[in-house]
């Protein structure tokens, strides 16, 4: 999954990938540098547990708050929420994922050491 965070001058691009029901995203910039050293940057964790009685799947992220601060963590998260939660049967699967907005979505901000 790619995609792009705005920036002052452009955008900078982030690459998830799902391990599980998590999805890891690290900048494209630390991935060409450091290869698969690079540290993940954030990541989202998908909790599917209501979705065939609710129909909803929770979220909630980890971040690492040196490299995005909340609003860019969930500016990212908004973009996967676009892809992913929608009725098209040809997406990932997870037809109804819960609105991320800023009173439901919970960001545990930890800074790694």
């Amino acid at each position: 999954f790619l995609c792009a965070l705005p920036r002052r001058e452009g955008y900078e691009f982030f690459v998830g990938q799902w391990t599980g029901t998590e999805l890891h995203f690290t900048a494209l910039i630390n991935i060409q540098t450091r290869g698969e050293a690079a540290a993940s940057q954030l990541i989202l964790y998908h909790y599917p547990e209501l979705k065939e009685e609710k129909g909803i799947v929770l979220m909630t992220a980890e971040m690492d708050s040196t490299f995005l601060n909340v609003a860019e963590a969930q500016c990212i998260a908004n973009q996967v929420q676009l892809f992913y939660a929608t009725d098209r049967k040809e997406t990932y699967g997870w037809t109804q994922l819960l609105a991320i907005h800023s009173t439901l979505l919970h960001l545990h901000q930890r800074v790694r050491k």
